[in-house]
């Protein structure tokens, strides 16, 4: 995904802001600290499992993607393309797809899902 950093806020955790043409959100950025107002092509991660219907919600008025800052977190709104069978999940927030670790299921597929808010991490692709 292509974002620009708008401010480190904690350089000893990589906590950075960011725009996107999908909104704005905080996450931390894996590796040397990005330039303030650079635009890269990234990577999104997420470490912890997430689960059906506490950190991914079936949104039913969503028919586009977004990001928006929760708190200390950052939340999606994607297409949840499949779950496997052990619990891998894709979603698709623009023109990124994510993989994380799910437990519990939705009633079809593709939806479109909240997820989050997430601790975000960032992989400069470009690297």
């Amino acid at each position: 995904m292509r974002l620009t950093v708008t401010s480190v806020t904690q350089p000893e955790t990589g906590r950075v802001s960011f725009e996107s043409s999908y909104g704005c959100g905080v996450g931390f950025w894996q590796g040397t600290l990005p330039t303030v107002s650079h635009t890269y092509e990234v990577e999104f991660a997420v470490e912890e499992v997430l689960r059906s219907g506490v950190d991914v919600v079936a949104v039913q008025d969503a028919s586009k993607p977004s990001i928006m800052t929760v708190g200390v977190g950052t939340s999606l709104i994607g297409e949840l393309l499949q779950i496997d069978p052990d619990g891998t999940a894709a979603a698709r927030i623009g023109e990124s797809i994510l993989l994380f670790e799910m437990k519990g299921c939705v009633e079809s597929l593709p939806s479109w899902v909240r997820l989050g808010p997430l601790r975000l991490l960032l992989y400069d692709s470009d690297c």
